[in-house]
């Protein structure tokens, strides 16, 4: 175990940089997931987790949990736990874990869901854990998404981000030609009025259902290139709903077909 008191100490400088930053977490291919119930899926699931960090309430889990020898356990002191905790009221554990790579190429998929420049860590992990729940096979995360490693992300998916392949910053155009390739029908979200009623719709597989950004919606992009544009009719008074919210409808009424 590691004991660090300092905030000079090079390891707390790259544990509290990749907490902090998207663009750290892609040059060392790390993300951190902060929590008692998180940590321990992270440990057994088959992600690759590198180090484990806790404070003085959180090195008390230690003995707890089945952790491998190969994993580091680096104790930070109250001050500089808090840093790097994201957690109001932090259980005061982290696991750091390797961004696991996949090959969409080499991904065999039925149900796929599109994130197209939704920019609130809340709405990307909620849709993320719709997905899982729903039986999702793939989730593509389009360039102008939120980081999906973000810590406030990571927390929403419920430990949800490691049971199903996620791709990141794709392009429209390289998603596009991926899902034509495997004869993909694409349903795109639309409040125009000229959309189908998600319960008119006759699904067929493969499908990918893509979800866009909380204000603006749907590129133009997706609208043009989707098979069907689709709606969740409203009957009260709301104008819209949240793109988690509609999301995970869609998702659910499809899985159904």
């Amino acid at each position: 175990m590691i004991n660090i008191t300092s905030s000079r100490n090079d390891t707390y400088k790259i544990i509290h940089k990749i907490a902090s930053s998207a663009s750290q977490r892609r040059k060392n291919n790390l993300y951190v997931v902060e929590g008692e119930k998180i940590v321990r899926e992270a440990i057994m699931s088959s992600q690759g987790v590198v180090k484990i960090v806790v404070n003085n309430v959180g090195l008390e889990l230690i003995n707890e949990l089945n952790i491998s020898k190969d994993i580091e356990i680096v104790l930070l002191d109250d001050e500089l736990f808090e840093t790097v905790s994201d957690t109001v009221n932090s259980q005061g554990i982290i696991a750091l874990m390797k961004i696991k790579d996949y090959s969409i190429t080499q991904i065999n998929f039925n149900r796929v869901l599109i994130i197209d420049r939704v920019q609130d860590p809340g709405n990307v992990g909620t849709l993320i854990r719709s997905a899982d729940a729903f039986a999702f096979d793939l989730i593509i995360s389009l360039k102008g998404s939120c980081d999906i490693y973000n810590p406030k992300v990571v927390r929403a998916t419920m430990g949800s981000i490691f049971h199903l392949p996620i791709v990141k910053d794709l392009t429209n155009k390289e998603t596009l030609n991926i899902l034509n390739n495997k004869k993909t029908t694409i349903y795109s979200t639309n409040l125009s009025h000229k959309a189908i009623s998600i319960g008119e719709v006759n699904v067929k597989h493969p499908f990918a259902i893509v979800i866009g950004n909380e204000s603006k919606g749907v590129s133009s992009f997706w609208i043009e290139a989707a098979d069907s544009n689709v709606i969740i009719p409203i009957s009260g008074n709301a104008e819209s709903l949240n793109a988690a919210v509609a999301g995970s409808i869609i998702m659910y009424q499809f899985s159904c077909m």
